[in-house]
C-alpha cells in the first residue's frame, strides 16, 4: 500500500536489457517522509536496517516489539509487520504492538513463509480487520505455507486446517511514532 505520492517505488526498466532495478528497502526507508506505508522484514532483515541482533530479535517477541517500534520512530512507516521465523510475529503501529505465536506445524519449507504471511495481513486488511485479527491472520497464513512443500502457496483450506491462533497486545512497549 503506497498512499503517499512521493513514496511510489521507482521501478526502472531499459530498452536495450531485460533486466528491472527495484529500490531496496533500504532506499525505500532513507527518507522517512517518503516511507511506504508497510514493510515487512524477518528479524536479520531489520537488523540491516536498523542494528541489533537477528537472532536475538527473532527469539524475543518484546525485543522484536521494541525493534519495530523503533523502526517505525527512525524509518518512517507507518506499520512494521516483522516475521520471527518459529517465533512468530509481531504487528507495530502508531496504535500499539501485537505478537502473535504461530500454531503447531510440521515445518516443511520456509521459502514463501513471510511472503505469505504479508498476503495474510493484506487480506485481513481489505476485509476490515483490526491490527489483532490483522496480525493472526498474517502468522497463519505464514505457518500453512511452511507446511507445505517448496514454495507452494497456502490455499484458504491449507489456513482454516490449523489450530486458531490470537494475537496479544504488548502494552509494555513504548510506543514511538515517527
Amino acid at each position: 500500500m503506497w498512499n503517499r505520492p512521493s513514496a511510489k517505488p521507482s521501478i526502472t526498466a531499459s530498452a536495450s536489457s531485460s533486466a528491472v532495478r527495484i529500490p531496496s528497502t533500504a532506499a525505500a526507508l532513507a527518507d522517512p517522509s517518503t516511507a511506504p506505508d508497510l514493510v515487512k522484514p524477518n528479524g536479520h532483515e531489520l537488523v540491516e536496517l536498523i542494528g541489533g541482533d537477528g537472532d536475538a530479535i527473532e527469539a524475543d517477541p518484546e525485543l522484536a516489539a521494541h525493534e519495530a517500534q523503533r523502526l517505525r520512530a527512525e524509518r518512517g512507516p507507518a506499520e512494521v509487520l516483522l516475521t520471527l521465523g518459529a517465533t512468530g510475529a509481531v504487528l507495530a503501529t502508531a496504535r500499539g504492538t501485537w505478537f502473535c505465536a504461530p500454531p503447531p506445524v510440521t515445518p516443511r519449507s520456509t521459502v514463501g513463509a513471510g511472503d505469505s504471511s504479508l498476503a495474510g495481513l493484506l487480506l485481513a486488511r481489505e476485509a476490515g480487520a483490526d491490527d489483532a485479527t490483522a496480525l493472526a491472520a498474517a502468522v497463519a497464513h505464514g505457518s500453512a505455507a511452511a507446511s507445505l512443500d517448496g514454495s507452494t502457496p497456502p490455499t484458504p483450506a491449507d489456513v482454516a486446517a490449523l489450530e486458531p491462533v490470537q494475537a496479544r497486545r504488548l502494552d509494555a512497549v513504548a510506543h514511538p511514532t515517527p
